[in-house]
């Protein structure tokens, strides 16, 4: 048996990564397995993210052996300005219907996003692509605690987060 038989496949992967993350990633996992080890084996890896600042725009660029797809953002901490850079967030997530049928993944990852999560897990099926939640940090958890003993800074939207992320987490995207 050669060695990529070994490896359970014949052809280079096409997988794409969408990520809370922002642009550049700066978690070590997801540079070192996604930006690093699969592209050194031949594999093409594509992103779909949001800016992490506002002088970088959106639009589709090279990134190593994939592409990168990448949703401007919004400074400022009021709650307008945090609407608009999650409502720009989701429309870009929402692009993954048409880069899944564009593109023919083998595989979709979602990390620690949950409704786009759902949008993955749709797109995935859809097309015949394989489906995969990456969950790094427990966040419905972490919600729910700091809802609990007042370390929310608005408990009640920590508390009704918590419990929709909770549904789809537990209900939803862990079992598929």
């Amino acid at each position: 048996m050669d060695e990529k038989s070994d490896q359970g496949h014949d052809e280079p992967l096409k997988v794409i990564v969408v990520t809370s993350d922002r642009h550049p990633p700066i978690r070590p996992a997801a540079k070192a397995i996604f930006g690093e080890e699969f592209a050194d084996r031949g594999h093409r890896v594509d992103w779909l993210m949001q800016a992490a600042d506002v002088v970088t725009p959106g639009g589709t660029y090279r990134l190593g052996n994939g592409w990168l797809f990448l949703a401007s953002t919004r400074a400022g901490k009021s709650r307008y300005q945090r609407l608009v850079k999650n409502i720009i967030d989701l429309f870009n997530d929402l692009r993954i219907f048409s880069l899944a049928r564009k593109h023919r993944y083998d595989v979709i990852q979602a990390k620690d996003k949950y409704l786009p999560s759902v949008f993955c897990w749709l797109a995935a099926r859809l097309s015949g692509a394989k489906y995969c939640f990456w969950l790094a940090y427990p966040h419905v958890e972490a919600q729910l605690f700091a809802a609990r003993h007042g370390q929310a800074r608005y408990p009640l939207i920590y508390w009704l987060r918590g419990r929709y992320r909770a549904f789809l987490l537990y209900h939803l995207l862990l079992p598929r």
